[in-house]
């Protein structure tokens, strides 16, 4: 690692602007996806997300990647749903597809999200768009209290694991499929900080390895660099990476 440059692996997609931002802090960061996401081509998927979007629906999102899968498919390009997502980014890409007045709800976690649907209007039944890798908190704990929960795998998650021989000051993950890909082969220096886009992942890192973990406390991909720029640029950290550079 050269000295004063914080060295950062990223093992999902990230966007040319956000790692452009990144290096004005000094942070350098190595882009080395471990999952791939493929959209479905299941034609009775493709088939029911059509049917779906005709008529009056209660929707969740716990992911980018399964709106762009189902915008990818639609042909009602403004379907009368009402919508429920995790996260910032996915919010805001919901918003854009479905309108802002269909986002009825945004958290955290599902946790959060299945406690925001309970206590507000009644909801009988409920479309899952998810993919082939998915939690069972969100789903167990609307089926606990009488809702109908219908499930649609509309993408689907590969690993792709690789060694990194390279040290890192800090690795960025976004979901715990990249957790589980990255620790399939390598384990990071006990120095390395490990970063959480949410609980769940923060969770994952936690069964794989003791270092520190950062969890972002606003789910989104520019809050976790946000996050990372300001640990590392914090004076005490700055002065312990700036120590162990030097003694390389």
């Amino acid at each position: 690692m050269q000295q004063n440059r914080i060295e950062i692996l990223c093992t999902g997609q990230l966007d040319d602007s956000i790692v452009s931002s990144a290096e004005l802090y000094g942070l350098h960061i190595d882009r080395v996806p471990f999952i791939s996401i493929h959209e479905t081509e299941d034609e009775q998927v493709i088939s029911e997300i059509t049917s779906l979007s005709q008529q009056q629906k209660t929707v969740i999102f716990t992911s980018s990647n399964a709106i762009r899968s189902v915008m990818n498919h639609l042909q009602n390009p403004r379907p009368s749903w009402s919508v429920y997502c995790i996260g910032t980014a996915t919010r805001n890409l919901a918003a854009g597809a479905f309108g802002r007045t269909a986002i009825k709800a945004t958290a955290n976690s599902s946790a959060e999200l299945a406690g925001i649907i309970l206590k507000g209007e009644i909801v009988e039944e409920i479309i899952f768009f998810c993919g082939n890798i998915r939690r069972e908190e969100l789903p167990d704990q609307l089926k606990k209290n009488n809702i109908q929960v219908k499930e649609w795998t509309v993408y689907e998650t590969v690993l792709l694991p690789c060694r990194i021989e390279k040290k890192y000051d800090g690795i960025l993950f976004f979901s715990p499929s990249e957790v589980k890909s990255f620790f399939s082969l390598n384990k990071p220096v006990k120095e390395t900080i490990l970063f959480a886009i949410g609980d769940t992942t923060g969770a994952e890192i936690k069964n794989h390895s003791v270092n520190t973990v950062i969890i972002c406390s606003a789910p989104g991909k520019q809050e976790l660099i946000d996050q990372a720029v300001q640990f590392f640029l914090s004076p005490s950290n700055a002065l312990n990476i700036s120590q162990s550079t030097s003694h390389e």
